[in-house]
Parts: C-alpha cells; structure tokens; sequence
C-alpha cells in the first residue's frame, strides 16, 4: 500500500496486490484516479495521439499524455497519464480480475507492461 501524503488529497491510498495496482469500481473518485509516470528518451517527441494502452487485442488512447523535458544532471524524460476503472474497464472484456497492459507508443511495442488488478463492487 502507499499513501498520498501531498495535498489536496491527503492520505488517499494505493493499494498493490502480488505487484499489481489494485482499481476499484467503487473508488470515491469513478473517474481517473491514478496517475501514472512513465520514465524514458524522447518521450517529449510524442502528443497524446500517439500513445495507447493495448490488452486483449484493443487499444484504450492515452488522452492525457503529458510529456516534460529532461532537468540537468538527468537525461531522462517523463511522461504522465491518468487512469481509472473505466478505463480499464472499458479496454478488456471482464470486469474484475489481473489485466496487463502494454505501453504502446507510435506504433511501436515499448516493452513496458503495466499490472492492474480490477475490482467490481
């Protein structure tokens, strides 16, 4: 579990089950609630028209893609994206249960595999 310390949403928790962050139907917050931030190169060349989320042969368009430059001494961009249950949801044909998820950027497969635990009420 790890908890939101920062305002204005204090002690808002995460949860991850055997490595898998846990979205639940029934979170106080049903839109995206999550943020997730990806760390890489050349994130900043790439809009949010490029980016998806592929599971179960459907893509979910990452709307949100934020980019930002690299800051000294780092050469690492990063990016961030918020996701909820919906989302997740909407992308796979179950309602609860382990969905992994692919980064996909450009068309192009990033290797980067995300682990979500869905949760119905």
């Amino acid at each position: 579990t790890g908890i939101n310390t920062s305002s204005p949403a204090v002690n808002d928790a995460v949860y991850y089950l055997n490595g898998n962050l846990v979205l639940y139907a029934d979170s106080v917050d049903a839109g995206k609630n999550y943020t997730i931030e990806v760390i890489g190169l050349n994130l900043t060349d790439y809009v949010a028209a490029d980016v998806f989320l592929y599971a179960e042969n459907k893509a979910y368009p990452v709307a949100d893609w934020t980019p930002s430059a690299a800051v000294a001494p780092a050469s690492y961009e990063t990016a961030t994206f918020k996701i909820g249950y919906a989302d997740i949801d909407n992308l796979v044909a179950c309602t609860d249960g382990v969905v992994r998820a692919t980064l996909v950027i450009d068309g192009k497969m990033t290797g980067l595999h995300l682990f979500f635990d869905i949760v119905a009420p």
